[in-house]
């Protein structure tokens, strides 16, 4: 085995380091990288994040419309667009806080010709909404008829945050926070 210094440039990933280069018969080479660092190109941007982002997160859901509503009228949500896709069988909404270039959206998917039952399953936890006041909140979602998971409650005795746990039409938990 031979340690040599090499620059190491794959497109946006530079690593300037000592790599553990491996002759094996025929030549091969595989080089072992302890961390990449983006200093160029499409990832490279000065927000700090290195232009990464999470853009959206998705759900599928019974009744599209029904789910806009929700997401707009209950949680203030806006609508930023909405598109279908007959090759991929959906309709599909982004709803969120501001514009979607600069915010996190949720995607929300209505299939076209939907399967006979949504199953969530034993994998999908919450989404998370840091809102001014989680007591206030829950009243008016409460006064709207939704459906509470977990009331509001302190985080822990000693923090005096609350939170609480709402479900949307299609029962996926949405966890309300503040911070004081």
């Amino acid at each position: 085995m031979e340690r040599v210094p090499r620059t190491i440039d794959a497109g946006n990933f530079v690593s300037n380091e000592l790599n553990a280069i491996h002759e094996a018969s025929g030549g091969v080479g595989v080089a072992l990288i302890s961390h990449y660092k983006v200093s160029s190109g499409i990832g490279a941007m000065a927000d700090g994040n290195k232009g990464m982002k999470i853009r959206h997160t998705m759900i599928r859901v019974a009744d599209l419309r029904r789910s806009v509503d929700f997401y707009t009228q209950h949680l203030g949500m806006d609508l930023m667009r909405e598109r279908t896709s007959e090759v991929r069988g959906e309709r599909v909404a982004y709803v969120g806080y501001g514009d979607e270039d600069g915010n996190h959206a949720l995607e929300i998917v209505e299939m076209i010709e939907p399967p006979a039952e949504y199953v969530h399953g034993n994998t999908y936890g919450h989404v998370a909404l840091l809102v001014a006041n989680v007591q206030e909140m829950s009243d008016q979602l409460k006064s709207a008829g939704v459906e509470f998971a977990h009331e509001p409650h302190q985080v822990r005795a000693s923090n005096p945050n609350m939170i609480a746990f709402i479900k949307d039409p299609d029962g996926y938990e949405i966890e309300l926070t503040e911070r004081r």
